[in-house]
């Protein structure tokens, strides 16, 4: 997945409001990106870019956060070392949310031309478990970007 460089002039004053935000706290609430974008659906490239700008300056998307008095009130002192060695890592550079290292990670594989995929399948069928997991692999590109459509109908992108 070919990222793009985005500036932050490139967003509407709404949007650079909330990465801003973002900036700050070092994560953006995805009901606060639905609320600027209330039909996320008619906005799928922008959301893309948003997206993408987001992971380039390592902001993370949450579903949601609980009040931190809530937090801490039932943190037991595993959590806290837990939470200490989380910080630790992500002052190395290391990304903690999932969702993003999945993303990033499915980001790494190019999309397949019409011809390898027709190769690949071939192969497939001749019973090539490389062929196969190279499909399977290159195709959750696609998924993600159909995932990305249907953001705001209901489902979580996690849902999706």
């Amino acid at each position: 997945m070919a990222i793009h460089s985005f500036s932050l002039t490139d967003f509407p004053k709404n949007v650079q409001k909330l990465i801003n935000e973002g900036k700050d706290t070092g994560f953006i609430i995805m009901d606060d990106i639905l609320g600027v974008y209330r039909y996320p659906e008619k906005n799928v490239e922008e959301l893309d870019r948003l997206f993408d700008y987001l992971l380039q300056h390592k902001i993370d998307v949450f579903e949601n956060v609980s009040t931190r008095e809530e937090q801490e009130a039932s943190k037991s002192t595993e959590e806290i070392e837990r939470e200490l060695e989380n910080m630790v890592a992500l002052n190395r550079g290391e990304s903690l949310d999932p969702i993003k290292m999945y993303l990033k990670e499915i980001g790494m594989h190019k999309l397949l031309t019409f011809n390898e995929e027709i190769e690949l399948a071939k192969r497939y069928e001749k019973g090539s478990d490389d062929a196969r997991e190279k499909l399977i692999v290159s195709n959750l590109r696609l998924v993600v970007s159909v995932a990305k459509k249907h953001i705001g109908r209901g489902l979580s992108f996690l849902d999706l």
